[in-house]
């Protein structure tokens, strides 16, 4: 304190004598926690108080766990004298003022925020966003619709709605997953040209029909198309005739386009024809041969008669 002059002193003190108006937004710093009741160093010559309906959105939490002791926060002034000689602040009054500000930023930026799920309510989630309550609606969270399952877990989400007036914070995984889809697929295609090539013979899956075709998963992210020319050696005039969802088949790559990722398969010349079926054909055939030539052999000693 050697060097802390008159000139601060005065100035010190003019900021603890000056006037304080209800509304006033302040900052300061935590010195104290109790159960029920957290005191605020804001620079005043009355200590501010916040009390844990000024403090949490949700009071079932500890004011211990949620705030520290040197803690830098943002209050609003809410009475100049609580009825015991300090300031009654509120966090949240405060926070309701930048919230909205920051909701726009995250919304238009498509920040990604990781929130823990508080609690299951009817058609979704119900988690908190720098204190305020937002709904993570059920069609909201991609392809996990198991609401149970998120309980207690931090999720990535986007903020895809809010309103003011009603204090509505409305959230969405969709997003997210289907850009860590797409990255994924380009990585899995990357590995899948530079390990594979033509000719090589897949167990696949039909994920799609379409009327010239079928779409076949052949590994994890891997697609490619079956034309309907590929499908049999038979004439086939609708796809469905032949094929279903989720049927397994057997296909072969016929062509591969590093640039556009498309693979191009074949399900007829996807197996070949086993090989005693094969043995069987050439017994066969050369049985048939052998009689052949002792035939011959009996017909030039065979004389017909008159």
């Amino acid at each position: 304190m050697d060097n802390f002059s008159e000139n601060d002193f005065l100035n010190q003190l003019n900021t603890q004598m000056r006037k304080l108006e209800e509304g006033e937004i302040v900052k300061g710093k935590v010195y104290s926690i109790r159960d029920d009741l957290v005191i605020v160093d804001f620079g005043y010559m009355k200590d501010g108080v916040l009390n844990k309906q000024d403090a949490l959105y949700d009071t079932n939490l500890d004011l211990k766990n949620e705030f520290k002791i040197g803690d830098e926060i943002t209050c609003m002034v809410m009475e100049l004298n609580d009825g015991e000689g300090n300031v009654r602040l509120s966090k949240k009054e405060a926070d309701n003022v930048e919230i909205w500000k920051r909701l726009e930023e995250y919304k238009n930026s498509k920040k990604i925020l990781d929130v823990v799920v508080k609690n299951v309510v009817k058609g979704g989630l119900i988690t908190y966003i720098d204190g305020f309550r937002a709904f993570i609606p059920q069609s909201q969270l991609g392809e996990n619709r198991d609401l149970n399952s998120y309980v207690g877990k931090t999720i990535s989400l986007n903020v895809i709605e809010f309103n003011k007036d009603r204090n509505k914070i409305i959230l969405s995984r969709k997003e997210i997953e289907a850009n860590e889809r797409e990255k994924r697929a380009k990585n899995a295609a990357q590995n899948f040209y530079t390990s594979h090539k033509p000719g090589d013979v897949f167990d696949g899956v039909v994920v799609k029909l379409l009327n010239f075709g079928a779409l076949v998963e052949i590994e994890k992210d891997i697609v490619g198309l079956v034309h309907i020319s590929e499908i049999s050696d038979k004439s086939i005039t609708k796809v469905s005739d032949a094929l279903a969802v989720h049927d397994k088949v057997k296909v072969k790559i016929l062509a591969m386009d590093n640039e556009t990722k498309k693979i191009s398969l074949t399900i007829k010349d996807a197996v070949e024809a086993p090989k005693e079926k094969i043995d069987n054909f050439v017994d066969s055939n050369s049985m048939s041969q052998n009689l052949g030539t002792q035939l011959r052999d009996k017909l030039k000693d065979f004389k017909f008669k008159n």
